[in-house]
């Protein structure tokens, strides 16, 4: 999504920021008013992919070898992408997860 100068109302960008933490982004999802402020639905989205990213590098590390090598290289890629989405989510700016946020919407 794009950069937009429109503030989020209430608590948006604390439950921006909690849907990088495991499964913290339930709350955007479910607590009102802010399951419908686009800002958390975005974050919600980043926070929702992170999540199948940091299953699949678990299901990855499994093989031998090879599979824990690009584990660790996933799981480092997926953690410095977490930090870039939660300070954009305290920021109140709009972030996608690079290479697959854009073909995923999870939350509309």
């Amino acid at each position: 999504m794009e950069n937009t100068n429109i503030q989020p109302a209430g608590y948006a960008k604390l439950f921006a920021a909690l849907s990088y933490f495991g499964f913290f982004w339930v709350l955007g999802l479910t607590i009102e008013p802010e399951k419908n402020d686009p800002l958390v639905k975005n974050h919600v989205n980043n926070g929702i992919i992170l999540s199948l990213c940091y299953l699949a590098a678990s299901i990855v590390n499994i093989v031998p070898f090879l599979g824990q090598l690009v584990s660790i290289v996933m799981i480092i890629a997926l953690f410095v992408i977490t930090i870039i989405g939660f300070i954009q989510a305290l920021r109140g700016v709009y972030f996608t997860v690079p290479v697959v946020g854009e073909k995923f919407q999870f939350v509309r």
